[in-house]
């Protein structure tokens, strides 16, 4: 039997291989994450960070890919702020979780 998320994983438009990612959308590649502009935005600046693994939510992250996708935050603070003047919203897309129980971060 599947599970709802295994087969979300398998239809997830937003994997890095996937030829559908759009890679003329594709701002930045890290070795952990990378930065696209989403194919419908929501507003003008409007791109996703995205982990190159299947997370349910960013409790469940390695160390290594919070602090990456943090420094992403940290960056798109500051060049909002500094070219546009503008203060940035950040808000999380979780799906269900794979490890029952809670977070790997504590």
């Amino acid at each position: 039997m599947v599970s709802s998320s295994m087969k979300a994983m398998d239809n997830c438009g937003l994997c890095f291989r996937d030829k559908a990612t759009g890679w003329h959308r594709v701002f930045s590649v890290a070795p952990e994450s990378y930065l696209v502009v989403p194919r419908n935005p929501l507003a003008h600046g409007h791109c996703m960070i995205v982990p190159f693994d299947h997370e349910g939510s960013s409790t469940e992250l390695t160390e290594e890919v919070f602090d990456e996708v943090r420094k992403y935050r940290q960056s798109l603070v500051k060049m909002f702020f500094e070219r546009e003047q503008k203060e940035v919203i950040f808000f999380e897309l979780a799906s269900e979780s794979r490890q029952a129980g809670g977070s790997s971060r504590g």
